[in-house]
């Protein structure tokens, strides 16, 4: 379940809670407070069965499907556009009751050009335990973030905030209970 995603452009240190994140231009925030997400977002292969919106929530169900390395499959890559010519972006996501149990259950931030161009910061279940994962792909060539990009979680929890972060073209990833 997901509430409450911003999404903060034009941020020129790509540190939250920073002065200059203060100033930063607004471009949405999404409390989920109707019956469907807003008019901005766009759900890339949509199986309206498998979300909802309800009590400022969106809920999803989680599949074991993945991006990256070739896999398809997946549903509900919910999208918004970057701003034009923006120079960076923070994008931050409340997550609540998050329980994945099995491989390649996870929830992401993702900075999407299309399935082969992507860079996201992930929260799930992986490799037979929960990590976060800090993934790219690029011209259809997938890899790992910095350090390996993965860490094994601990403590784990079911409530947390995932943020993106880009600042001209290096991004970012944070984690946060």
């Amino acid at each position: 379940m997901m509430g409450g995603i911003g999404y903060e452009a034009d941020h020129p240190l790509g540190r939250p809670g920073s002065p200059a994140c203060a100033r930063a231009r607004i471009a949405f925030i999404d409390n989920f407070d109707g019956a469907s997400p807003g008019s901005w977002w766009t759900v890339l292969h949509e199986n309206p069965d498998t979300y909802s919106v309800s009590g400022g929530q969106l809920h999803t169900q989680t599949m074991t499907r993945d991006i990256a390395w070739n896999n398809t499959g997946y549903t509900n890559l919910f999208l918004i556009n970057n701003p034009s010519g923006a120079q960076g972006f923070v994008a931050t996501m409340k997550v609540v009751g998050f329980t994945p149990y099995s491989d390649i259950q996870h929830i992401n931030i993702i900075a999407y050009d299309d399935d082969d161009n992507h860079v996201r910061c992930v929260n799930g279940h992986t490799w037979g335990s929960r990590n976060r994962e800090f993934l790219y792909e690029v011209g259809g060539q997938a890899g790992y973030g910095p350090g390996g990009g993965r860490a094994v979680m601990n403590p784990v929890a079911p409530d947390f905030y995932l943020r993106l972060t880009k600042t001209r073209n290096v991004y970012r990833q944070y984690y946060k209970l």
